[in-house]
This record gives C-alpha cells, sequence and structure tokens, in this order.
C-alpha cells in the first residue's frame, strides 16, 4: 500500500494550495478588459497600459455600470472597426449581388441569342430535311421510269428477237 503524506491531506493545506494557485493565476494573467457594450471613459483610453501593469486608479471605477440594456451612443472602438466591417461585408454582399444580377441579364441575353441560334438551325434542318425527301422520292421515281424503260426495252428487244 502507498503511504500518503499527511501533510498533503489536511484540509487547510489543501486550501492553502488552491489558494496559492488562484493568485498565481490571476497575477500572471492579462489585465482585465471591459465587454464592448460599456463605454469606456476618456482618463482610460488617454494613458496606455502594457498587458502587466493595472488600469490608473482614479477616484471613479475605471469600468462604469451598465445603465440600461440599451447600447450606448458611444462605442467601444472595437465596435466600431466591428461595425465598420458589418458595413464594408455588407456593400460587398450587394456588389455582389449586383455582380450577379448582371451576369444573370447578360447569361440570359446569350441565352436568348443561342435559343434563337437554335431556332433557326431547327428550322433550316427541317427544310433540309424536306429537301432529302423530296429528292429521294424524286429518286424512286427515277428508278422508277429507269426499270420500266429498262422492261420496255427488253420486250421490245425480245419481239424483235422473235420476229427475226
Amino acid at each position: 500500500m502507498q503511504k500518503t503524506d499527511p501533510a498533503l491531506s489536511s484540509p487547510l493545506t489543501m486550501v492553502q494550495i488552491v489558494v496559492k494557485l488562484v493568485n498565481g493565476i490571476i497575477a500572471t494573467s492579462r489585465p482585465f478588459y471591459p465587454p464592448p457594450l460599456y463605454h469606456l471613459p476618456p482618463s482610460f483610453t488617454s494613458t496606455s497600459t502594457s498587458a502587466g501593469s493595472a488600469p490608473p486608479s482614479s477616484s471613479s471605477p475605471p469600468f462604469p455600470r451598465k445603465q440600461s440594456s440599451f447600447p450606448r451612443r458611444h462605442l467601444h472602438h472595437s465596435q466600431t472597426l466591428h461595425l465598420s466591417n458589418l458595413k464594408l461585408l455588407a456593400l460587398k454582399r450587394k456588389q455582389r449581388r449586383e455582380r450577379e444580377a448582371r451576369i444573370d441579364r447578360r447569361s440570359e441575353m446569350r441565352l436568348g441569342g443561342l435559343r434563337k441560334e437554335t431556332q433557326r438551325i431547327h428550322e433550316q434542318n427541317q427544310e433540309l430535311e424536306a429537301e432529302i425527301m423530296r429528292i429521294q422520292q424524286r429518286t424512286v421515281e427515277l428508278m422508277r421510269e429507269v426499270r420500266w424503260e429498262e422492261m420496255l426495252g427488253e420486250m421490245i428487244a425480245g419481239e424483235e428477237a422473235r420476229r427475226d
């Protein structure tokens, strides 16, 4: 069996370890930044703070409490950037829709032209097929005439052969 150290198993020591860990995490973490909907006071935004130092102390708290659920008129600079990015994205979406509409109109015009061309080719094809049918019918008629002439020629030759 393993022996446990009585110093580690006592509740007071465990609490002390947890407190030291929490204090160490708090000491090494970056300073607290307010949520984006808070308005930062000018004293906070005018002075620069490094990642390890605390914000400047003043008589008023550095982060005023939010008075209402409605956003304030003055936005945090990150929100301003966010709004400008949203506007830019909306503009890009609008431009993309307009470009797609232009492409669709061009495609529709091309498609309309292709439909007309297809219709014209179809009509030409029908005319050519009708011409081919007329030629085939005329060929059949000529072949019949040739056969009749051959048959008549053979009959005449047969009659002449009988007479001789």
